[in-house]
């Protein structure tokens, strides 16, 4: 069963609550993207499935993958690990965490993943669609429990057939 994703794009916490209000019939789940928020707004990242009425992706996207978090791994690892404090709270937690592919924080991996979220392992390609897509897949499956994604861009009919034809 499919499921529709609203990707939370906003400035503020109070932006993103806006938007869930407005698409909600249309919506099955969400994905925080932290890094688009303004840098005073994320520490609200503990708090937000509280305030949010449906299972949330937590998402702190560099820069190099096509996000605006510019600080170094230190302090994305830190403000994942505020997020994950939302699992030991009385109120509602993450679903799911988006790490890229090379992101390899095994200690923070472990303790989200014990804290009950699940992992997106995800790799970027904004140019084009990778020729070596399986080999890709297979790399990104390769942590029992893990979810692969691959967010790229087609350029034309055969590389959106190819993806087609890989993904299933």
């Amino acid at each position: 069963m499919a499921r529709v994703c609203l990707v939370l794009t906003g400035a503020s916490v109070a932006e993103n609550l806006a938007l869930v209000e407005k698409y909600h019939s249309e919506t099955d789940l969400v994905e925080l993207r932290v890094d688009l928020l303004d840098p005073a707004e994320r520490g609200a990242v503990r708090r937000f499935p509280s305030l949010c009425r449906f299972p949330t992706i937590c998402t702190i996207r560099r820069v190099g993958d096509g996000g605006r978090f510019e600080s170094d791994e230190a302090e994305r690892s830190a403000l994942f690990r505020l997020a994950a404090a939302a699992s030991g709270g009385a109120g509602k937690a993450y679903l799911f965490f988006d790490f890229e592919s090379d992101f390899l924080n095994e200690r923070l991996r472990r303790d989200v993943v014990a804290g009950g979220v699940r992992i997106i392992r995800s790799v970027h390609d904004f140019e084009r669609v990778p020729d070596s897509l399986d080999r890709l897949f297979c790399r990104l499956r390769e942590r029992p429990g893990e979810i692969p994604k691959i967010a790229v861009y087609p350029r034309g009919t055969a590389e959106a057939v190819r993806l087609a034809l890989t993904a299933r």
